[in-house]
């Protein structure tokens, strides 16, 4: 019984440092594209894409499961979603490299701001 109070303990310790260390800015910049995230400590976070052609952008809540951090946009009007703007990947996960570095598809952003 000991051990098993202590194993829970460790697991929430664990899951408290990762999640203190998250909040912050990532980006990666390139000549040919763009990805901007900003994650806040109330569970907000703000979310762009932009290239040549096109800028996508929502705002939404996150929650962390392990290693992987599960954005979930926001519902927007009509007419949002008809805009050349509009994210149609409503829900992403976003694997958590290490507390300076996240990564969404291919791409790996860096922290660029606390």
């Amino acid at each position: 019984m000991k051990n098993t109070l202590l194993i829970v303990v460790l697991i929430v310790l664990t899951s408290c440092q990762a999640y203190n260390g998250l909040p912050g800015e990532y980006a990666k910049i390139t000549k040919d594209y763009r990805y901007n995230l900003k994650v806040n400590s109330d569970n907000s976070f703000a979310f762009e894409r932009q290239s040549y052609h096109s800028r996508s952008m929502c705002n939404g809540k996150w929650e962390l499961n392990g290693d992987t951090l599960l954005l979930k946009c926001d519902e927007e009007p009509l007419e949002a979603q008809l805009s050349s703007g509009y994210l149609t990947d409503r829900e992403m996960e976003v694997i958590v490299l290490s507390d300076k570095k996240l990564k969404i598809g291919i791409v790996t952003m860096k922290q660029v701001k606390k």
